[in-house]
């Protein structure tokens, strides 16, 4: 249905054999600001609809060749004026015409003789639920669009979640096949060379085997990253005996502990019992954690310690390293990137761990909170909310 000339509040159609009323009505809605359009029968009134699309057609019942009431019928059955609101004008009283004229998709009627005030009410009224209608349509197709966009931007968004997912899993074989075989050869070369004799290069070979393995750690934390943040990454949940769980950690970071001549304190009190959780993460949780204390440390102390409270599991890690300023604490769980830049050419790193190592804690229920003092160190606690048996 077209608008209405904006010169007008709307455009009406009237529609009567009587010149005398149709003269009335014309005069009466001109002068109140309406746009009059006139046919003088039902098959008259049927072309101008077609042609003009007035914005409500005034309807008389009684015409000759076709009366309102079958020109009614027509105009609501052409898909170009069904949407026309349409008022009979009768001076039929019988309710039955009444209802017959509802019936066939009439919007009111108005009785003849007419009272210029029930006409310009009825016309205003319906015009505002054209208007209304209008703007609701309008809204729809708003909606049915932003609809489509929604649903267009989810399709592509599960698509590139589908490359991802075989991005990662070809990422994961592709980068640490040949990596693997280059650090287990690498080992294979060092006992040989040692056996023949070559001290010289030992070391080079250490260097080479030592790359490998920190390029194998950075892929891993990437892939275990990605995987978070596709929601993919899978917990194997067992039984983990805690101080057992500690041990294992301590046997592991020895070395990285040694490197700066550093000293380990453990502290894991008998009892602390049973949880169910992931070996696995928590083990790289604590040993990511154990392996940055140790590297911003030199000739100092690190310390782990166990200990729960009711159903929380504590693991404090601290040291007496360097510490960290408070206002860059808030931005070291933030991936790729580092509190300090001159810390990442000192000491090195992607600023991926501490970043994992959150996610991953969140995961399992937990968080990690940090506190430090520039030059004293830093402490870092894992809190687990956990049934401890």
């Amino acid at each position: 249905m077209s608008s209405a000339n904006t010169s007008h509040l709307g455009t009406i159609l009237v529609v009567d054999d009587v010149p005398a009323n149709v003269k009335v009505l014309m005069d009466f809605l001109t002068a109140n600001g309406f746009k009059v359009l006139t046919a003088k029968d039902g098959q008259a009134a049927i072309k101008r609809a077609e042609y003009a699309k007035p914005d409500l057609i005034l309807l008389d019942v009684m015409m000759p060749v076709m009366d309102g009431y079958e020109a009614c019928k027509v105009l609501k059955s052409q898909e170009s004026t069904l949407d026309i609101p349409i008022v009979f004008m009768t001076a039929l009283a019988d309710t039955t015409d009444k209802v017959k004229g509802f019936e066939l998709g009439a919007s009111d009627y108005i009785t003849k003789p007419f009272q210029q005030e029930e006409v310009l009410a009825r016309v205003n009224n319906h015009l505002k639920i054209v208007t209304l209608q209008k703007q609701l349509q309008l809204r729809n197709t708003e909606l049915e669009s932003l609809y489509l966009e929604q649903k267009q931007a989810r399709q592509a968004a599960e698509a590139a979640s589908k490359a991802k997912d075989t991005f990662l899993a070809n990422m994961s074989h592709e980068l640490r096949t040949p990596l693997n075989a280059i650090i287990g050869y690498g080992e294979i070369i060092h006992e040989d060379a040692f056996e023949l004799g070559f001290r010289d290069i030992l070391l080079d070979l250490d260097n080479i085997q030592l790359a490998a393995k920190q390029l194998l750690d950075l892929i891993n934390d990437v892939l275990d990253l990605a995987k978070i943040e596709a929601e993919k990454m899978e917990l194997q949940i067992e039984e983990i005996e805690i101080c057992e769980l500690i041990k294992n950690v301590v046997i592991l970071i020895q070395p990285i502990i040694k490197k700066n001549n550093n000293e380990l304190f453990v502290a894991c009190p008998e009892g602390l019992g049973i949880i169910q959780t992931d070996r696995k993460r928590i083990q790289q949780i604590l040993l990511n954690l154990l392996g940055n204390a140790a590297k911003f440390t030199n000739d100092g102390h690190v310390h782990l310690i166990a200990r729960r409270e009711d159903d929380k599991l504590f693991f404090d890690v601290k040291d007496t390293g360097i510490g960290i300023e408070q206002e860059k604490i808030e931005t070291i769980f933030l991936p790729f990137l580092q509190g300090d830049n001159s810390r990442t050419r000192k000491y090195g790193g992607t600023g991926l761990g501490l970043a994992l190592c959150q996610r991953i804690c969140q995961i399992l229920g937990g968080q990690i909170l940090v506190s430090s003092e520039i030059g004293k160190g830093s402490q870092f606690t894992i809190e687990l909310k956990v049934d401890i048996s």
